[in-house]
């Protein structure tokens, strides 16, 4: 009975209301369509950021690094008390006899005949191995 007197109006009515509320959920729902899109975009440039500062991260460690080695050999070609074996001029002769193929028993010979400088063989490859060849890379 109850259903009965429930009227044609009172129905109309809950269909009216249903209708509006389908049409608000479609809205929220379009709305979140549009939010997710929109976080899928920054969530890509946020990646896309990470990756770039990684690469700078990257970047400033090599430049830390080359500031680094740089510091010390100027201490090191700079100290005029030190006897060192490592000068400027000796570092890019060996630097271009070694590109050139040179080995380091014949970078020796070449080194004496232009300084005039008796260098053994094994501090010949300790200074490339130590200011050239890392610093090559």
């Amino acid at each position: 009975m109850a259903l009965i007197s429930f009227g044609k109006q009172e129905i109309d009515e809950l269909n009216i209301e249903n209708k509006k509320l389908r049409n608000e959920i479609d809205e929220l729902e379009n709305i979140c369509s549009n939010l997710k899109e929109q976080i899928e975009e920054k969530d890509t440039k946020l990646e896309n950021h990470k990756n770039y500062i990684k690469q700078i991260e990257g970047i400033i460690e090599k430049y830390e690094k080359l500031l680094s080695e740089n510091r010390d050999l100027y201490m090191i070609l700079n100290n005029p008390e030190r006897n060192s074996k490592a000068t400027v001029t000796n570092l890019k002769l060996i630097g271009e006899l070694k590109s050139e193929g040179y080995s380091y028993r014949q970078i020796t010979k070449k080194l004496h005949e232009a300084t005039g400088q008796d260098i053994a063989y094994s501090t010949v490859r300790y200074l490339y191995k130590k200011y050239i060849e890392n610093n090559e890379q």
